[in-house]
């Protein structure tokens, strides 16, 4: 699954990944992604976490790969990125730039 957005590359982005994980239904709230930086600890509160709301009408992976562009977005990094899926959620690493 590859992630692209066509902003300038952040040199940070090079550098970290990010951990989505999955929050399932309670109730008061639907099924959730939340995305963070991995370093998040090192350095802080990570101020570009965010939390995305399941869609339903579309498959795991995607729900990742959206919930990662969007946490892209957000920072303002590029590049391509590479998620996988993991036991209770999901990693995504920048694997370059678009250049």
């Amino acid at each position: 699954m590859e992630t692209t957005t066509r902003k300038a590359v952040a040199r940070e982005s090079h550098r970290v990944s990010l951990i989505c994980k999955y929050h399932g239904v309670t109730n008061h709230r639907g099924s959730r992604i939340t995305v963070q930086r991995n370093e998040s600890n090192a350095y802080g509160k990570d101020p570009n976490k965010i939390t995305v709301s399941w869609d339903y009408a579309i498959g795991t992976s995607e729900n990742y790969q959206q919930a990662v562009q969007t946490y892209l977005d957000r920072a303002g990094w590029a590049g391509v990125w590479v998620t996988a899926t993991t036991g209770n959620g999901a990693v995504a690493i920048c694997a370059g730039d678009l250049s």
